[in-house]
């Protein structure tokens, strides 16, 4: 780990010296800088210019904590299910003064028919705008729509007193949606990503969309751009996502649970599935055969941004607890082997987005100086394999290191909070019927072994099959050569070819 060394600067009054002492101290100077140089190097970590920070810090072993009694609110409490069969999860918190709604809804592109690709960004585009009209321009409080593979979010965050008109602006939408032919007719596909200016997350992370074109199909891969989406697609998709039996509710802050009920049964009377709403069914995606497993895109800009990896196959419920801890144990060490020891990125990162509903993309993201971008995808590579091999399975610090960010950060900090928890269990119903899985996580995290991790390892990562897309200024990238380690990028081409 890095370290920031805090310095000093000391103000001296000048006092003559002799010219005796002045002669023995400029001989010890010298003498300290040679043997501190020497030192300083045997210190220094390779790409570093600070030694070693020393320190008297205890091991994270050795720290004592008081016990964790965290418990979730009550679930069972916390539904209501309208006589629609809406689903709603409340959980009140009187000293809020702010209330969330969450609605999640199974909208998505894997659940597009092929005479439906792009209906459920229009779609989730439409209802977004649909809500934002209703509530009106004195509306105060925040909207928003997060759209993943399998599901979409619109969360409205209000004052406690105007929950009621929010939570009507909400429902009414969805129930009464007002799918606008001109504004269909007008849609085309966007391009799938944002451009890129910092930071790694997000789906709109422009070279993992550009890999996902590459090596798959629809769903996994996102629509080509200028597509058109016809108004019976757009009809068919929302009689079969918009069912009041597909639709969660989270609601969580200032509120009661009574008027909460009240309100949605009331907003929910009469609210029928039609019966030509048929299921829902989950797209396959499909890899694409090809030969060239190497993308550069030409585009200005200081970093260069890479994203190198394969489509992942649906995970097993089984599975899906190991390849989680494998996940963050080899972003734990990507980072050390990437930035920590050789400092060629501020950041690299494994993300797999592949679940038990649907397939994914597991792949590598980063970004850097030209001369960083070939190393980058070499070391990166080179740490995927060796999670494979005996050599690499996890160590006991690292296993309990990240089992518990996976349970008491990631698994607690969803649940902590009315707003935050109701969210969480609208979302885990909506996508899988039930908060089973859920709750059973931290059980099912702890149970993960070291040869659960290889195993799962051997079976999911494939570093010589994955492909790489590098976006930047691919001139200076092909000729860039970094002082301590050289690859070069036609190099890690020509190995992706064979």
């Amino acid at each position: 780990m890095s370290a920031t060394h805090p310095h000093h600067d000391f103000a001296f009054r000048s006092r003559p010296r002799s010219a005796g002492a002045c002669i023995v101290i400029g001989t010890l100077i010298a003498a300290a800088a040679c043997g501190g140089a020497a030192a300083r190097d045997a210190e220094t970590l390779p790409g570093r210019t600070r030694p070693l920070f020393e320190h008297k810090w205890l091991h994270p072993r050795d720290l004592e904590f008081s016990e964790n009694r965290f418990t979730p609110p009550d679930s069972k409490s916390a539904l209501v299910v309208t006589p629609s069969g809406l689903r709603a999860f409340v959980i009140p918190d009187t000293s809020e003064r702010v209330v969330q709604i969450t609605a999640a809804i199974p909208l998505g592109r894997s659940f597009e028919r092929m005479n439906e690709i792009g209906a459920a960004e229009l779609l989730s585009r439409l209802l977004s705008q649909q809500i934002s009209d209703r509530l009106g321009p004195a509306f105060v409080g925040r909207v928003q729509t997060d759209q993943d593979v399998d599901l979409t979010r619109f969360t409205l965050r209000v004052l406690a007193e105007d929950w009621q008109p929010a939570l009507t602006a909400l429902l009414l939408a969805l129930r009464q949606p007002r799918l606008d032919g001109a504004a269909i007719d007008a849609y085309r596909t966007g391009a799938g990503f944002a451009r890129q200016t910092r930071g790694l997350g997000g789906p709109a992370f422009r070279p993992s969309v550009e890999l996902a074109r590459m090596l798959a199909t629809h769903p996994l891969a996102p629509p080509d751009p200028g597509l058109t989406v016809r108004r019976e697609a757009i009809h068919d998709f929302a009689l079969r996502s918009l069912r009041p039996s597909a639709v969660t509710i989270g609601i969580g802050g200032g509120v009661t649970r009574d008027s909460v009920q009240r309100e949605l049964q009331s907003l929910t009377a009469g609210w029928r599935t039609p019966a030509a709403a048929a299921g829902l069914v989950t797209a396959a995606g499909v890899g694409k055969a090809t030969s060239d497993r190497f993308r550069t895109i030409d585009e200005p800009g200081y970093t260069t941004w890479i994203a190198a990896g394969h489509p992942m196959p649906t995970t097993p419920p089984a599975d899906e607890a190991a390849v989680a801890v494998m996940t963050e144990i080899l972003n734990i060490r990507l980072n050390i082997s990437t930035r920590e020891i050789r400092g060629l990125a501020n950041a690299t990162q494994l993300q797999v987005t592949g679940t038990i509903r649907h397939d994914g993309l597991l792949h590598v993201r980063s970004g850097a100086r030209p001369e960083s971008v070939a190393p980058i995808i070499h070391f990166s590579l080179q740490e995927l394999a060796r999670i494979r091999e005996p050599g690499g399975a996890p160590t006991g610090d690292e296993l309990e290191q990240v089992k518990g960010g996976l349970v008491f950060g990631k698994w607690q900090g969803t649940l902590d909070g009315a707003r935050d928890a109701s969210a969480t269990y609208a979302s885990e119903a909506a996508r899988f019927g039930s908060l089973d899985r859920l709750m059973k996580w931290p059980q099912a995290v702890r149970a993960v072994t070291a040869e659960d991790v290889g195993a799962v390892a051997r079976k999911y990562v494939h570093p010589e099959i994955m492909g790489t897309v590098v976006i930047g200024q691919i001139d200076k990238v092909r000729q860039a050569r970094h002082p301590r380690w050289p690859v070069a990028l036609d190099d890690l081409m020509a190995a992706a070819r064979r």
